[in-house]
């Protein structure tokens, strides 16, 4: 949600709608609609739930909630003085402006990253760039925000305000508590190795996914894995996720298999491939679903599954 001035400056932003609620509108426990009449008087305000309406007034008194107010790589706290300060490792743009308490021109790399400075020669670079944890913040303006079930999952993208030159992978950490559940996300932070993805063959599955041990997951091919579906048929269909359908088959040792065809125009896919790899296959327990293994051909991404009689996870199987 924005507030926006003369239409066209933006103002304040909250944090991002969750499909119940708005994240981070810090000290407030509803956010409200705000009708003005043509006289300039506050009408009515209505709740989030959009079924309680009051008559009054409301506005936000932090100075953090002002849009941008510390600018690119700044952070804003309201009980220190000044409010803004730069982030580790980068240091005012113009240190005129900020004496003058005017933060918004933001902050810039102290130094370049390693990578950068580097580019081109063969050194070991081990060590010189990382990431920094940051934690109670609002995410920036362009991020994707996708829940299923008990399952929340938020990867913004920092790109659009030039945050960094180089992003491997970012879960932020959500403590939120409901009326009658608590939801917790952990906040995990891994790199990505940098390998090829363009052109993938079944025989390099492994250097696809990276380093990760996958000795016990079973590579599928292809032919067979369309035999099983009966060439993908919508009879076979179990259903439609946020990556891509899920369909039901039979392989020919006479189990049962659930197929997670990852859609080649999901910008998600690529990354979804390779993380729930990672996760489902170090998460072999009996009450989660069990991944039997992977099938790699051109843009097509399938990852197999056992069919659990208790429609087990359901929900992750078709995020």
């Amino acid at each position: 949600m924005y507030i926006w001035i003369n239409g066209s400056t933006p103002h304040w932003r909250s944090g991002p709608w969750d499909k119940s609620s708005i994240d981070k509108i810090f000290g407030d426990k509803f956010l409200a609609y705000v009708d003005i009449s043509f006289e300039g008087i506050v009408r009515f305000i209505v709740s989030a739930s959009g079924k309680n309406w009051y008559l009054g007034w409301k506005s936000w008194n932090n100075p953090c909630d002002n849009y941008g107010a510390c600018g690119p790589f700044g952070v804003c706290k309201a009980s220190e003085s000044p409010i803004c300060k730069c982030l580790k490792g980068f240091i005012p743009k113009s240190n005129e402006e900020w004496s003058k308490r005017n933060w918004t021109g933001g902050c810039v790399r102290r130094t370049k990253l390693s990578c950068e400075t580097h580019r081109n020669e063969s050194v070991s670079l081990k060590g010189k760039d990382g990431f920094l944890k940051l934690e109670r913040l609002k995410v920036p303006n362009f991020y994707e925000y996708l829940i299923e079930g008990k399952l929340m999952k938020l990867i913004a993208s920092l790109t659009t305000i030039g945050f960094m030159s180089i992003l491997a992978a970012i879960v932020f950490s959500l403590h939120r508590r409901y009326a009658n559940q608590k939801r917790r996300v952990e906040l995990k932070t891994w790199r990505l190795e940098s390998t090829s993805m363009t052109k993938i063959h079944r025989d390099g599955i492994q250097e696809y996914i990276g380093k990760y041990n996958l000795s016990e997951l079973k590579i599928y091919d292809f032919d067979s894995i369309l035999i099983a579906t009966n060439n993908f048929s919508i009879k076979n269909k179990l259903g439609q996720g946020v990556f891509g359908p899920v369909y039901k088959g039979m392989v020919p040792e006479g189990k049962e298999i659930a197929v997670k065809r990852l859609s080649s125009s999901s910008g998600q896919g690529v990354e979804e491939f390779k993380n729930e790899m990672m996760l489902i296959s170090n998460l072999q327990h009996k009450n989660l679903v069990r991944m039997m293994g992977c099938c790699v051909k051109e843009d097509e991404k399938l990852l197999i599954y056992e069919v659990m009689p208790n429609k087990s996870l359901d929900a992750f199987l078709l995020g």
